[in-house]
Formats: C-alpha cells, sequence, structure tokens
C-alpha cells in the first residue's frame, strides 16, 4: 500500500482480524476471499488527493465448481 500512498486508518494486524472474521462469518468452508485496499471515494483523477480517506473492502464468496474441476 506504501508503493499506492494508501496510508490505511487501521494496523495490518486489524486488517487481518477483519479477513478472518469476515471469513468465519460467512459460514464456508470451501471459498475463496478477497481483499482490496483504495485511496477512498473520490475522483477518477490519477491524484489521490481528491480521495477523502483510505477503503478496505474484503469479499468472500462460495467456490464455483469451475475452479473445484482446477480449470
Amino acid at each position: 500500500m506504501a508503493a499506492a500512498k494508501i496510508k490505511p486508518d487501521v494496523s495490518i494486524q486489524t486488517m487481518r482480524s477483519i479477513i478472518l472474521r469476515t471469513i468465519a462469518v460467512s459460514g464456508l468452508r470451501d471459498a475463496q476471499v478477497r481483499y482490496y485496499a483504495g485511496a477512498g471515494p473520490g475522483g477518477f483523477a490519477l491524484s489521490h488527493d481528491e480521495c477523502v480517506e483510505p477503503t478496505f473492502y474484503v469479499m468472500v464468496s462460495r467456490l464455483s465448481f469451475y475452479f473445484h474441476m482446477g480449470n
């Protein structure tokens, strides 16, 4: 995140905790997990100056049959 000049408002340990809790709450045994950090809401300019605060998203979803087949 440093390379992207994103300054998260939570620690890496907190992000890890959020990811693990999100997985647990999903109740899924076989899942894929994706997480994203962004500079935050704002315009689509290349400068991060428009962004108000950083964002952190976690997505947990069921593995598809296609993924299980290893294709």
